[in-house]
């Protein structure tokens, strides 16, 4: 073991020498590398500077570079290799990159963090231990491993260290791909399982949907919730189906305790829209719905409606959905029981599913009854009549 640690000691030291060598001052401020660079796998350097590569430059890390206090560094898109780069430190750093590609990539910043210019590669390992990746407005941090374990990181409503802007993952067919992203006001991740296809799919959490969608006012009886909406991309061009699960976190970080549904769109001008009162909570605060879906924007949202807003009148024309419809996520059990005007039983379901479709009946008042349990435990028994118009 001393052998080892000696061996260590010299590797480290001939790796300070070489950087000495091939470096020259910038502005007495850090240090500029216009020359070949090369990190052995055993070594480790340090380096509480800045740091700027030129163009010129090659920097080969098969070790460990770790970035101490650091204020900006400036990666040439020849830093190569399957090292590990950490940022550590107290201090807020920038890093400017020219689609660098980084072996792994460890953040373990006490209460500050990394705000990038230019897309970042990761081929290996991404991992958040302590600190917030911040991206510019068009870059994004690329993993392009596509093992399902490639990025580590604290699964805790609570975590401060997730990346905020664009996530780029590399996808296969059956694992389940989470990304670890939030906004100013914390952390609210996001997950996708079971794609169509191998590609990419990029996500970032945005806090200004749920504003653009009241603008827009084209469903007043769904509210996005306030903390904000996933936009997710499959790239480059690939149409990738996949399940979808979202975060139930709201702006303090706790679970949201209303009943809420997942909301879909394709596009941001809300032209199409989805909402599924099938919604499935999964452990231990995620919401994921029974649809496949693909690229487009993901939100929770509830009704503005009450439980008893039921609709009076079904009209079977072609055009509408003629079903009766309540929204099922807020009970445990419901059951329907309807009438027609001469007392006899024309439905009866147990394990009602909005399936009551006016089509198969004739024009007339029809007469039900909803018998269930709510969500919270209360008991619920409602009757009204609902008029069908051909």
């Amino acid at each position: 073991m001393w052998l080892i640690k000696i061996v260590n000691k010299w590797l480290m030291c001939i790796v300070i020498l070489v950087f000495a060598t091939n470096v020259h001052s910038q502005n007495n401020k850090g240090v500029c590398i216009d020359d070949s660079f090369y990190v052995p796998v055993n070594a480790t350097i340090y380096i509480n500077n800045d740091l700027k590569l030129e163009s010129t430059s090659s920097f080969v890390l098969e070790g460990r570079c770790v970035f101490f206090n650091s204020s900006e560094i400036e990666l040439a898109n020849y830093f190569i290799g399957n090292g590990i780069v950490i940022f550590r430190g107290t201090s807020d750093a920038t890093l400017i990159s020219n689609n660098s590609e980084l072996g792994s990539l460890f953040l373990e910043m006490d209460g500050a963090d990394i705000y990038t210019d230019g897309d970042v590669t990761v081929k290996n390992v991404l991992k958040l231990s302590s600190g917030k990746i911040i991206t510019g407005f068009n870059n994004e941090i690329y993993v392009s491993n596509s093992d399902e374990n490639a990025i580590e990181y604290n699964e805790d409503a609570l975590s401060v260290s997730y990346i905020k802007g664009n996530l780029k993952r590399a996808v296969d067919v059956s694992p389940r791909y989470y990304y670890p992203i939030g906004n100013n006001n914390g952390y609210h991740p996001f997950y996708i399982r079971n794609s169509s296809s191998v590609g990419d799919v990029q996500v970032c959490f945005d806090d200004n949907i749920p504003g653009l969608w009241e603008t827009i006012g084209k469903t007043p009886s769904v509210k996005l919730e306030e903390s904000g909406a996933w936009i997710v991309k499959s790239l480059p061009g690939v149409e990738m189906q996949f399940i979808a699960g979202l975060s139930t976190l709201d702006s303090y970080q706790q679970p949201l305790s209303d009943l809420v549904n997942i909301f879909y769109t394709n596009n941001l001008n809300f032209l199409e829209t989805d909402i599924s009162n099938e919604s499935v909570s999964v452990s231990p605060y995620y919401l994921e719905g029974n649809f496949i879906h693909s690229s487009g924007i993901y939100a929770l949202a509830k009704s503005t409606k009450q439980i008893d807003q039921f609709t009076n009148t079904l009209y079977v024309n072609g055009n509408n959905d003629s079903r009766f419809k309540i929204d099922l996520s807020k009970f445990k059990t419901i059951s329907l029981v309807v009438f027609d005007s001469f007392g006899r039983e024309v439905f009866n379901s147990i394990d009602y599913q909005n399936n009551f479709d006016a089509q198969y009946m004739q024009s007339g008042t029809y007469y039900y009854f909803l018998k269930g349990e709510l969500i919270n435990g209360q008991p619920y028994n409602h009757n009204d009549f609902i008029e069908i118009i051909r």
